[in-house]
């Protein structure tokens, strides 16, 4: 009887631990998977490059693609706070997108700046992810008072740059203009970070081949704005007098816009271009002559759509 008794109640206490065993937390479906500086250590005044760099997990959500909320804020050695917020990113299954913090800070304290990255959800009630870094600008701690100078303070490994192939290198894509009507195609080369080479050809009212040398800055609010020269070649066929008439010439050319991220791989380009085209012919049929000439518009607006194949 004494052995049946002990029996019940030990099965009794097993199923009351078993019941009490916790469900598994829910996978997440958002990371931050790393953020970047660059310098590691910053000389006092320079500001670094910080990236963060987001991604959603295989995880399933109920609404597809899922939409987050990304809040950066880096933390100044005297307690200053500055944050920029990213709303209703959204993200497929496994994407990783970058984004840098571009807002403005003051460097000029030397001590340790602490950077945070966090992904909310798109009402903003969880928090999805977070990830801090420090780093340090200039000197943390100063000379000891009684010293000439104070032993050196341990210089940090600078942060090794994003490697090659994932800065993007050759791309193509679509370009149009809109003041002088045309379209065409458009190949953008980059071999270095901030200088970079354009080809493209446009047909439409005019026909356009031009060759640029751009350069282009680091990001502002998001954008990164470039400036180029080139060298461009326009023609047009026209009726005068009866005779079928081709009107060309070559200029120099210069450009300012702007650069926008549409995604890991695609890039949107908005820019302003001017060039001084004249286009005029003399022509001759039979024993009447006259003096064509046909308006190009010398600044024009320019919108471009690339892929980066590297």
């Amino acid at each position: 009887m004494n052995t049946l008794l002990r029996s019940v109640i030990l099965f009794i206490v097993l199923l009351g631990a078993a019941g009490g065993v916790p469900a598994a937390p829910p996978a997440p479906i958002a990371e931050v998977a790393s953020i970047e500086v660059v310098p590691g250590t910053p000389a006092i005044g320079q500001q670094p490059k910080v990236t963060g760099r987001i991604a959603r997990t295989n995880a399933p959500v109920p609404l597809e693609p899922a939409m987050f909320n990304i809040i950066a804020v880096v933390k100044l050695p005297s307690n200053v706070t500055k944050s920029m917020t990213w709303k209703n990113e959204s993200f497929k299954k496994g994407q990783t997108k970058d984004y840098p913090l571009t807002i403005a800070y003051d460097t000029r304290q030397p001590g340790s700046y602490r950077v945070e990255y966090n992904v909310y959800s798109s009402d903003m009630r969880r928090r999805l992810a977070t990830s801090t870094r420090t780093f340090t600008v200039g000197e943390a701690v100063p000379p000891m008072a009684g010293k000439m100078e104070a032993p050196p303070s341990p210089v940090k490994k600078e942060e090794p740059k994003r490697p090659a192939e994932v800065r993007n290198t050759l791309g193509i894509g679509i370009y149009g203009n809109a003041v002088n009507p045309a379209g065409g195609g458009t190949l953008l080369l980059w071999p270095y970070e901030h200088v970079g080479l354009q080809a493209s050809y446009t047909v439409g009212t005019f026909k356009t081949a031009e060759v640029r040398l751009l350069a282009r800055f680091d990001p502002v609010w998001g954008a990164r704005p470039y400036v180029g020269v080139g060298y461009m070649n326009v023609t047009k066929n026209s009726d005068v007098i009866g005779v079928s008439t081709e009107f060309k010439d070559s200029s120099i050319s210069g450009v300012a816009g702007a650069e926008v991220s549409l995604g890991r791989r695609w890039f949107g380009y908005l820019e302003v271009s001017g060039a001084s085209i004249d286009l005029q012919e003399i022509v001759t049929n039979g024993g009447q002559t006259a003096k064509a000439t046909v308006d190009y518009a010398p600044v024009t607006i320019g919108v471009g759509i690339i892929y980066y194949l590297f």
